[in-house]
């Protein structure tokens, strides 16, 4: 069954959640590390950080909060 809009984003916003970790990782990182495009990255990690689920590093990382 094709995934539905929302639980494609869930999905694509559970590969990026699961990338992060005490390391910060650029956003560039995060694209390579996920094969996601540039913008949906940026788009879920506002969301993650919403969320409280990261959080951006003094570095310009991102880190899971």
């Amino acid at each position: 069954m094709p995934e539905t809009g929302d639980s494609a984003a869930s999905a694509s916003c559970d590969i990026v959640a699961d990338l992060l970790g005490a390391a910060p990782l650029s956003v560039d990182g995060l694209v390579r590390q996920s094969g996601l495009r540039a913008r949906e990255v940026q788009g879920l990690l506002v969301e993650l950080e919403i969320d409280g689920q990261a959080r951006r590093d003094p570095s310009g990382g991102y880190v899971r909060a």
